[in-house]
């Protein structure tokens, strides 16, 4: 005789249903509690010694009143030394339109895409950018210059 199945179908069909369906609901809940957790963690913090930072150059090699832009680091940015001596940095990308600034050697960062200028502190002067630049720090260790990006 055959052997009619009811609609629920038989209780090992249940079984291996229900586990079934608690392990991927076990495994859903994992990936949001770990997803929470990575969301909620705090970003690693930068070393504060020479190892987080980029060494340029000598300070010899950067003359008063000229600028170098340094690529290959986390970002691009500029190291200008100003007439007076001070050495600056700010990021080589504007604000806009993240467009890579020019250094006109008058103490200005211009930004070619849509005639941006930038001051050697970072503010905007003109053109379309939202917000100025953010000024990276920079320090001298035995005639070496070091920015941290």
């Amino acid at each position: 005789m055959e052997e009619k199945l009811t609609r629920e179908g038989s209780p090992e069909r249940r079984r291996f249903f229900k586990g079934l369906l608690a392990g991927l609901a076990g495994l859903w809940g994992v990936g949001l509690v770990s997803s929470l957790v990575l969301y909620l963690k705090a970003p690693p913090r930068h070393g504060s010694g020479l190892d987080s930072a980029v060494a340029v150059g000598l300070l010899d090699q950067l003359p008063p009143g000229q600028g170098q832009m340094v690529t290959g680091a986390h970002r691009p940015f500029w190291l200008v030394r100003s007439k007076a001596g001070e050495l600056v940095a700010l990021p080589a990308v504007c604000t806009h339109r993240r467009c890579i600034l020019q250094w006109d050697g008058d103490n200005q960062l211009l930004c070619p895409c849509h005639q941006g200028i930038f001051d050697l502190k970072g503010n905007v002067l003109g053109g379309p950018p939202p917000r100025a630049l953010e000024k990276l720090a920079v320090t001298v260790k035995g005639g070496r210059v070091y920015v941290y990006p």
